[in-house]
């Protein structure tokens, strides 16, 4: 199972890698001139359309000022302007910066009915001040296909605070209540001396009894657990075993059967030999 897991969560890393390494590079990109004021937003458009046309993982790359307000996008050359200095991303980078690569929960774009997570980065002006939020959308799709090949019979990826950004099988992200407070999300939350490890948990979403494998991967914060039904897995070693014990309890037949025949013979001649 933590061979599994593993499998899973080393996918889960790769992607986030390729997402934090485009937003990191827009970001360079856009601040490489000491005069930044100086790039119009048309630029930053290309700038962003080139980025979002290299890593398809993304959708709806967009940049803020330091209000929160849209001054570019991937989408169009003329910037939307719309706010979203309420957005939780928004604010914790603009607050901390030493927040790197966020992941939010899944929302739901009403436009399009179509559920992703958002993904985002704190950029900053070349003196290292705040200057705005570079961000964009993932959908959690992009996890499913890879995950349907792991052979278990779920994976999850969770936030530490135990939202689900995606599941196989697949469900609503959206209204998915989060994971309870468990073993697996303490883990996650205490700092990282242990990144993985097997524990047995009746899923409050089922009721189904498994056996699950967690990983947690870093930067940023993500668990991955990977789980088999315990009822699944008792019978494939009975699967395994039953022959082996059909071997074993035949074996221990012939054994009686000769020894019974040995021993028969061995009277049969010494009744002879009693008679000669």
């Amino acid at each position: 199972m933590l061979f599994r897991s593993a499998i899973a969560s080393e996918h889960v890393q790769q992607v986030v890698s390729i997402v934090d390494l485009t937003l990191h590079s827009i970001d360079e990109e856009r601040l490489s001139e000491e005069v930044v004021i100086t790039r119009s937003n048309a630029e930053l458009h290309e700038v962003l359309k080139r980025a979002q046309s290299m890593s398809p993982l993304l959708q709806g790359l967009g940049l803020t000022d330091t209000n929160g307000i849209v001054v570019a996008s991937a989408v169009s050359p003329v910037a939307s302007r719309a706010d979203l200095s309420d957005r939780d991303y928004f604010q914790i980078h603009r607050d901390d910066p030493r927040t790197g690569l966020y992941v939010g929960r899944p929302v739901l774009a009403r436009s399009q009915n179509v559920v992703s997570f958002p993904v985002s980065r704190r950029a900053v002006l070349p003196n290292g001040t705040f200057a705005g939020v570079v961000a964009a959308r993932v959908d959690p799709k992009v996890f499913s296909a890879f995950f349907s090949q792991v052979g278990v019979d779920t994976v999850s990826v969770l936030r530490p605070d135990g939202a689900f950004i995606a599941r196989f099988p697949e469900v609503d992200l959206v209204n998915f209540a989060p994971a309870p407070q468990s073993l697996i999300r303490s883990q996650a939350q205490g700092g990282g001396v242990t990144t993985q490890g097997i524990v047995t948990s009746r899923s409050p979403f089922d009721g189904i009894e498994r056996l699950i494998a967690y990983r947690v991967i870093r930067p940023p914060t993500l668990i991955v657990v990977a789980g088999m039904e315990i009822d699944t897995i008792r019978r494939a070693w009975l699967l395994r075993v039953y022959p082996f014990l059909g071997l074993t309890f035949g074996g221990l037949a012939l054994i009686v059967v000769v020894a019974l025949l040995i021993r028969r013979h061995s009277r049969a001649i010494a009744a002879a030999l009693a008679e000669t």
